[in-house]
């Protein structure tokens, strides 16, 4: 409350670390620890093919989004898989970085419920899902398709 504090045990202010670009962000969800980190399984349904084998197309991209989001329990699992990897970043490789990208991206989608339209159009908005769903694409078209964020 604008009080000073001579208090040198507890740390004065807290703050998250800045956002890093999409680049930043891929490179991390590729990494190998990242593995069982995907959509494939829900991308089979849609799509009939394996990881990798398919082109991504803007078309495709929006089609995974919406198989993805119309499921409650997808959206639950989304969440969970944030919260998830974040405190495997914290406790298991001390890269409170990451960690704070990931929650900082979960904190955003827990405003409302699950089920509440704005809390699915946060998701759709979410760059980690938006880079699950190209993680699921042949990577060697040399660009990732992304969303223009909308308020």
């Amino acid at each position: 409350f604008g009080l000073e504090s001579r208090d040198s045990f507890h740390p004065k202010e807290i703050r998250p670390e800045p956002a890093p670009d999409v680049n930043t962000l891929w490179l991390t969800i590729t990494r190998p620890e990242y593995f069982f980190f995907h959509l494939s399984e829900d991308l089979f349904q849609v799509f009939g093919c394996e990881p990798g084998e398919r082109l991504i197309t803007s078309s495709d991209f929006e089609k995974s989004l919406s198989f993805i989001l119309k499921d409650e329990y997808r959206r639950i699992r989304l969440l969970a898989m944030l919260d998830h990897m974040a405190m495997w970043h914290m406790l298991g490789n001390n890269e409170e970085e990451v960690a704070s990208w990931l929650l900082w991206e979960r904190k955003s989608m827990m405003v409302h419920a699950v089920s509440n339209p704005a809390t699915i159009d946060a998701m759709k908005n979410n760059i980690i899902l938006q880079l699950m769903v190209n993680k699921f694409f042949d990577g060697n078209c040399g660009a990732y398709y992304i969303l223009n964020f909308r308020i």
